[in-house]
């Protein structure tokens, strides 16, 4: 008996012995597989687009959001420039849209209480990381002094996965960095002696962007043997500057049909190596090496919705996203290059009246903004505004073609339809085929907020209406010329400066093609002989700046005699002509 107790206890002593043992056990963690009495688990919540100012060091901190300081607007503004087959109108600016490639879904407008730094509260929009993006935890264990750092292991995670975990030593400080290319691709396991990150310029593609962000903090562990610090609200901070560059085809009436947009060597973005330690960047240089440029194939490209942010057609505007390291000092020239862009037009077959789609083609076009300083963490609007060019004659330059009401299209911010420039200027086959909406009474010379109808064509007050000395001016230009196509005629001008052709424009003449006149909405067109042994008595009809004085276009087989300013009645239905602001 005595022999079975004395069994018994042995067993529980032993028992007892074992649980304690257990109990005791070390977590293992670390490439090293060393033993560890303590853990800290990482999760990234997203990132958030402005600069970050040094973290406080905190006792077992439960959340890891950098502070944040509020950005300001800087903006670069071109006015007209000539692009060879356009023109063009340039901005940059911090006011970045909503819709763009590449964007992440807000999470949560953050307030972030500084009261222990006797500073403001700030508040930050917070926006995640996409699914599947891979991002990277480092840790350095601190000694004596913050800078003396000893590195103990690091981690590559998934968004949306399980949280990273890496084992530690209980009550000791730590530094720890975060940083992610918010793309799916494996991160380089980072050599801990250079403490640097190598990072490309890119263009948005999801897959290869390196979208540079990164947050760094100090925590102490806690005193529970095998107890767990969780990080769980990491906000990573962009360290790269994002420009999203828009290409806006509302000026030229078109849609963008192809553009790949690209950044070459020295052309404002570079590559660098980020530095952990103090936030900065290292070996900055604008050659990008093998790479040779930073490009957005066509696919990468997000068009704006029709009804969104003034977009009033198909493929409008169309916004590209890149990605540049930055220091924030260095200012360069930012070249945006398109080497080939297609724009797709819609033309009024000459037959029917039906619409058809034209595409046309610029070839080898470079966007210069001069004196852009790019700062990390920030994003930047390149804004490119095409419009159409127009045809210069002497002092005056002409719109290329008749002015016409978008009817069935969407209404503006004012309530109205949309006037907008044809694409040709066809020699119809029939009344039924000339298009009802160019003909305009006496109504356009104060639509909305006391501007005519051409100063409202985009971009506004770029346009106006002719004078009638302008159509005078065309009456005395020798070189005028009616060429005959099946008993139609149009009035065709070679203009005194060269103006682009194919395959971006039809042409590059000034052509009025006689279209008569109404006297009122609905009723039959006046004096106008589509295709008939009567094409001598069809004539053409421009409303000028003065209302009741039109320009009218006569057939003639003489130079003189094709134009004559008359008054009419002002409430006559005629074509609109447009000229640029002088």
């Amino acid at each position: 008996m005595l022999h079975f107790i004395s069994n018994s206890w042995g067993f529980y002593l032993c028992t007892l012995l074992l649980l304690l043992l257990f109990s005791c056990e070390k977590i293992k963690s670390g490439p090293d597989q060393e033993e560890w009495d303590h853990e800290v688990q990482f999760d990234i919540q997203g990132v958030q687009d402005v600069e970050e100012v040094p973290l406080l060091a905190s006792k077992a901190s439960t959340s890891a959001a950098p502070e944040m300081q509020q950005p300001s607007k800087v903006t670069v503004h071109t006015e007209l420039v000539d692009m060879g087959g356009f023109d063009a109108v340039m901005s940059i600016t911090e006011d970045v849209p909503t819709q763009f490639m590449g964007r992440g879904q807000p999470i949560r407008t953050a307030e972030r209480n500084r009261a222990a730094t006797g500073q403001a509260v700030a508040a930050r929009q917070i926006t995640s990381l996409s699914p599947g993006s891979r991002y990277r935890i480092v840790l350095f264990k601190v000694g004596a002094t913050p800078t003396d750092l000893t590195y103990v292991g690091q981690r590559e995670g998934v968004i949306g996965g399980s949280a990273v975990r890496i084992g530690t030593y209980r009550n000791t400080q730590y530094r720890w960095y975060a940083y992610s290319f918010n793309n799916p691709a494996a991160i380089d396991t980072l050599t801990p002696s250079l403490g640097t990150v190598p990072i490309q310029p890119t263009g948005g593609s999801p897959s290869s962007r390196q979208d540079f962000a990164y947050a760094t903090g100090v925590l102490t562990t806690g005193d529970v043997i095998g107890g767990v610090n969780k990080l769980q609200d990491i906000v990573l901070t962009r360290k790269t500057s994002r420009i999203i560059v828009e290409i806006n085809g509302r000026g030229m009436f078109s849609g963008i049909h192809l553009a790949n947009p690209r950044f070459g060597n020295n052309a404002g973005l570079i590559r660098g190596n980020f530095r952990l330690s103090d936030s900065s960047y290292r070996e900055i240089n604008g050659d990008l090496g093998a790479n040779n440029s930073a490009s957005n194939p066509h696919a990468s490209g997000y068009s704006v919705p029709i009804g969104q942010d003034s977009v009033r057609g198909l493929d409008f505007k169309r916004r590209y996203t890149f990605y540049t390291p930055a220091d924030g000092v260095s200012s360069r020239e930012l070249i945006v290059s398109i080497d080939e862009l297609h724009l797709r037009s819609s033309r009024v077959r000459e037959d029917n009246g039906v619409l058809e789609d034209r595409i046309r083609q610029f070839n080898g076009l470079t966007f210069r903004f001069p004196g852009f300083i790019p700062k990390a963490g920030k994003s930047y609007f390149v804004s490119i505004k095409l419009v159409e060019s127009a045809i210069t004659i002497g002092t005056t330059q002409w719109a290329r073609h008749n002015v016409f009401r978008n009817a069935t299209g969407p209404s503006t911010e004012d309530g109205i339809k949309e006037y907008l420039f044809r694409y040709d200027n066809p020699l119809y086959h029939n009344h039924a085929a000339s298009p009802p909406n160019d003909y305009f009474k006496n109504d356009i010379y104060s639509i909305v907020r006391g501007k005519n109808i051409c100063e409202l064509i985009y971009p506004e007050n770029t346009w106006d209406l002719p004078t009638p000395a302008d159509f005078q001016a065309l009456e005395v230009l020798p070189g005028k010329r009616q060429p005959m196509q099946d008993n139609n005629w149009s009035m065709v001008i070679t203009p005194t400066v060269s103006a682009a052709g194919t395959p971006g424009y039809p042409h590059g003449n000034l052509v009025f093609t006689p279209v008569g006149y109404k006297v009122r909405d609905g009723e039959p067109i006046q004096e106008y002989n589509p295709r008939s042994g009567f094409f001598a008595g069809t004539k053409g009809y421009w409303r000028t700046k003065t209302p009741a004085t039109f320009a009218q276009v006569n057939y003639s087989l003489f130079n003189t005699g094709m134009i004559d300013v008359e008054n009419f009645p002002e409430t006559r239905l005629a074509n609109i002509r447009c000229v640029r602001k002088k």
